[in-house]
């Protein structure tokens, strides 16, 4: 007999590694569990091989001969080990037998059993695949995830298979084909069908049936363990237990991979990604959902079913495609029909559920309606906020999204740390400290090379910002590297003599060339941003320089014609060094870089880019792609009066120019030329296609911000707060406006705080920002000249408060701040520019009481038109 310490030390070794086990033969041999694997952490002679554990490893089971009751009918030709798996994967699927055709033999007692075939994805395409039991070929029932856009192979995904067999003492056979690669098999369950057959095991069914409830969010730890003590304690009904503990575990399989969301520290531990961890749980549930022969019969099936619809939603939204919609789609519908009032199911099926209201201050009645808007708006993305700084981030900054996507949330916390919110502010320093000095970071710029949409987000959505609002010079020089980089690794000059990047997959210590990685996109705009940002703080002649040899390689490519592009728009990439439109490919729209934000969509970050050129340099020539494309969009789109997008010859520019004219990114930098060179030519198509903010700027009525408020963002803030909180899994997925075709965005808010109106502010425009102010604070800027800056400011509340702003590039000299309330100067004082990168001063503005606040210099003449 085995003792009782090394028995148990059997059955958890076998639970925790997620080993296989077959029965074979009649009720008499179910006591002696054959354990089927792919490779062992511990020597067979640790584990014992007694009367009561027969242990094999796949290539120690020999040919099927009758005798064992198992064998190979058709061997595999050679295993393959996932080393570097070793950390994420159950010890037993990091070794997997492959050939393009395999076949096993079990002589099976007769009766009910159930087989659950575990394979690997991490090589094949899993289209190829089929598997039979007999004659008879199983519908695998695997969701299919698609392909990766930029090849990545080997995968880290297996997948697993139910089926049930009905055995009549014959033999059974078992066979796995590939048409195209190797099938790849890891292990093999053979489960008896258990029936419960004593009280005890009633108590357990009962028990799991209460683990499957919808809502049920206990652990499965427990009854896995004690499920486990009942094999050791050597229970008469084996069968039982062995059936739902396999079972059982695959579940807490992905439940755990669930819960580990994307922190960091789980990702190098396990040494997989969010995608592996999510898609493997999927895939772990899948055997429930799709494939077991009973589903919805199961005691666990409400729970399984709820956790993977909630993450195929989830994958859905980050990835797009369609066939995760689909199966969502489906889940979430069979969902509603079983649970109507489930407010959280109802969510996820897009019904909206109002959020509790917010709590009024006696002044709101007073203010106006864009400051009531504003107030309630701010207030909503505080509760967002709020939550993912008190209840979500950690330490080092993180909040659970992986950390390149917890930095595009600050995209919209920048609003509330412009708007003065401390608390926001605090969390945002703290995720930027984190990025600088990860590991992912390093000379200031992500270390591994990768596509700049990624390897930009570090150092992109965190320094520059933090460098606008920071005392501490420190955070300025954090953008300093990226000026290095891009002028010693990033760059060089091209055969048309412009300084162009050489690839678009760049880090901080290499960049890769291979083709067709070697081509400059506009996306590296956002790489270039610390470099704008920098240069709006501290001006130096050779930054500028640089900054503007770049906007001339693009302006040059705007000019061109090549391929049919029309003059004024910039192609979807340039080849390294001849500045070939999109390389060897026909089109120039069409990239071909595996990344779908890689083809032509507008590319309003280069119209971003020259027009920061022109706002440096003063030279004209920046701005004419932008007049060029306004009026291409005014004769091909404005002047017609029906538009069939289906009838659009791609690449013409007719379809251009639609594509433009519907195209938010574009006016929003449209609308920052409108403000910097105040050219009204294109005002009537500017008030018609562009936000709310400039429809102010242009009129000063300020009734169009009140109702882009209420359309865009409370909208969507006023319902559904858990699914920008507690349910989320991809933190760049938190969205705080109602998505499509709305000219509005979070911007809104923003240019209201600052004057800057280009989306997630690539580049710095803005007249001022607010670094201190209490929470019932609203503002509106009013005037942005480079002698005059003023702003309208509600405080919701009694008592009067004291603010902080922070001016940018006031020319020198001494300004005067007043404080206008009920149409009389309630403050006064004066502070000194001395010209350079911004001013900060105090004042108290008084609660309840529209105000006016103006920064103007002292020899500035007052007209009428002032």
């Amino acid at each position: 007999m085995m003792h009782a310490p090394l028995l148990k030390l059997t059955i958890l070794f076998c639970l925790n590694a997620g080993f296989c086990f077959a029965s074979i033969g009649d009720d008499s041999e179910l006591k002696q569990p054959l354990l089927m694997v792919g490779k062992l952490s511990c020597s067979l002679e640790a584990l014992g091989q007694t009367q009561t554990a027969r242990i094999l490893v796949w290539n120690q089971v020999n040919d099927f001969a009758g005798k064992d009751g198992f064998g190979w009918i058709q061997k595999p030709n050679r295993t393959y080990t996932h080393e570097e798996w070793k950390q994420s994967r159950p010890p037993s699927y990091t070794v997997a037998m492959m050939a393009p055709e395999m076949e096993l033999g079990f002589q099976l007692a007769p009766g009910t059993w159930e087989c659950l075939l575990v394979v690997d994805e991490g090589q094949l395409d899993l289209d190829g695949l089929s598997i039979y039991v007999g004659e008879e070929s199983i519908d695998l029932r695997m969701h299919d995830f698609g392909h990766p856009a930029e090849p990545s192979l080997p995968m880290n995904r297996y997948r697993i298979v139910a089926h049930r067999i009905e055995a009549t003492g014959e033999l059974t056979r078992i066979r796995l084909v590939h048409t195209e690669a190797n099938a790849s098999l890891l292990a093999v369950y053979l489960l008896p069908v258990a029936n419960v057959q004593t009280d005890r095991e009633k108590w357990y069914l009962s028990r799991i049936e209460e683990l499957g409830q919808l809502d049920c969010k206990i652990s499965l730890d427990s009854i896995l363990w004690e499920m486990a003590s009942e094999l050791q304690r050597g229970s008469a009904n084996r069968s039982f237990y062995w059936y739902w503990l396999s079972h059982l575990r695959l579940i807490h399989e992905a439940e755990i991979s669930y819960q580990q969301l994307g922190w960091d520290w789980v990702s190098e531990k396990t040494d997989s990604t969010i995608f592996d961890r999510f898609k493997q749980a999927i895939s772990n549930l899948d055997f429930v959902v799709k494939s077991h022969p009973e589903r919805e019969m199961l005691p666990i099936f409400d729970r399984v079913d709820w956790l993977r619809t909630r993450l195929l939603y989830w994958v859905w939204l980050e990835q797009r495609r369609a066939n995760d919609w689909i199966e969502f789609e489906r889940s979430i519908k069979s969902l509603v029909k079983r649970f109507p009032e489930h407010e959280l199911v109802r969510m996820y099926s897009g019904e909206l559920i109002p959020n509790v209201p917010l709590e009024l201050p006696d002044t709101y009645s007073d203010a106006p309606p864009w400051a009531k808007n504003q107030y309630k708006a701010l207030q909503r993305l505080r509760e967002v906020a709020y939550y993912w700084i008190h209840e979500r981030q950690i330490s080092n900054g993180e909040m659970g999204g992986k950390p390149d996507d917890d930095v595009e949330m600050l995209r919209w916390w920048r609003i509330l740390a412009f708007a003065g919110d401390k608390i926001v502010k605090e969390g945002y320093e703290k995720l930027a400290n984190g990025m600088w000095f990860s590991g992912r970071v390093k000379d200031g710029y992500s270390l591994a090379p990768r596509d700049v949409e990624h390897s930009a987000e570090p150092i992109a959505d965190t320094a520059p910002d933090m460098a606008l609002m920071a005392s501490d010079p420190l955070f300025v020089d954090r953008l300093v590297p990226s000026y290095q980089h891009m002028k010693n690794l990033w760059t060089d000059y091209n055969d048309r003599g412009f300084r162009q990047f050489k690839s678009a997959w760049i880090g901080s210590q290499n960049i890769l060339e291979t083709p067709p990685r070697n081509r400059d996109v506009s996306m590296n705009s956002r790489a270039v941003k610390a470099l704008r940002y920098l240069y709006f703080l501290e001006p130096e002649s050779e930054l500028k320089k640089i900054l503007l040899e770049w906007g001339d390689c693009w302006l040059d490519a705007a000019m061109r014609e090549d391929k049919g592009k029309p003059k004024g728009l910039f192609p979807a990439s340039l080849r390294f060094p001849d500045a070939s439109f999109n390389g060897n490919e026909p089109t120039w729209y069409e990239s071909n870089m595996f990344w779908h934000y890689f083809e032509w969509t507008g590319d309003a970050r280069l119209y971003d880019h020259l027009l920061f050129c022109y706002r440096i340099s003063g030279d004209p020539k920046y701005l004419e792609p932008m007049r060029m494309t306004l009026k291409l969009i005014q004769e091909r789109v404005f002047q017609t009066s029906e538009i069939d997008d289906s009838k659009l010859i791609p690449g013409s520019e007719m379809w251009a120019a639609n594509l433009l004219a519907n195209t938010s990114d574009f006016w929003s930098v449209a609308e920052q030329w409108r403000i910097v060179e105040g050219d009204p030519e294109y005002d009537e198509h500017l008030m018609e296609h562009g936000s709310s903010f400039l429809k102010y700027w242009i009129t000063k009525d300020t009734e169009p911000l009140a109702n882009g408020i209420e359309e865009v963002i409370l909208s969507k803030l006023d319902y559904n707060l858990p699914m920008r909180t507690t349910e989320v899994l991809f933190t760049d997925r938190v969205h705080v406006t109602q998505r499509g075709d709305y000219k509005d965005s979070a911007e809104l808010l923003a240019s209201m705080l600052t004057g800057s109106t280009v989306n997630n502010g690539t580049s710095p425009y803005m007249s001022h920002i607010w670094l201190e102010a209490p929470e019932g604070f609203t503002s509106l800027i009013d005037d942005f000249e480079p002698q005059k800056r003023s702003a309208w400011i509600f405080l919701h509340q009694d008592e009067a408060a004291e603010v902080k702003a922070r001016v940018f590039q006031l020319p020198q000299g001494r300004y005067d701040i007043n404080v206008w309330a009920g149409g009389e100067k309630q403050f006064y004082s004066i502070v000194e520019s001395g010209g350079g990168a911004f001013v900060d001063f105090k004042c108290k503005i008084p609660g309840g009481v529209l105000t006016r606040l103006e920064v103007l210099a002292a020899d500035f003449e007052v007209t009428n038109e002032n």
